[in-house]
């Protein structure tokens, strides 16, 4: 049987949806590196595309939802 794919919206651009940042030990002794994995809700629904399609975003950042909407491909955006 052929599965379903869950067309969702994600309402919330900001660090949640897009990024995970993360501390980790350099090469120096005591250098702590800063890094932005992406890890969240964005990246992850992309990965399980199987299962998932984002169709919208929401945000009352006009600046937020260009950016995500261009950085994941997702064409439709709302502010309201």
């Amino acid at each position: 049987t052929q599965q379903r794919i869950l067309r969702v919206g994600v309402v919330g651009c900001g660090e949640v949806a897009q990024v995970s940042l993360s501390l980790s030990r350099g090469s120096s002794e005591g250098e702590l590196t800063l890094s932005a994995r992406q890890v969240v809700h964005l990246p992850t629904l992309l990965l399980l595309h199987d299962r998932f399609k984002v169709v919208a975003l929401c945000d009352v950042s006009p600046t937020l939802l260009e950016h995500c909407g261009g950085k994941f491909g997702i064409k439709r955006h709302y502010s309201d």
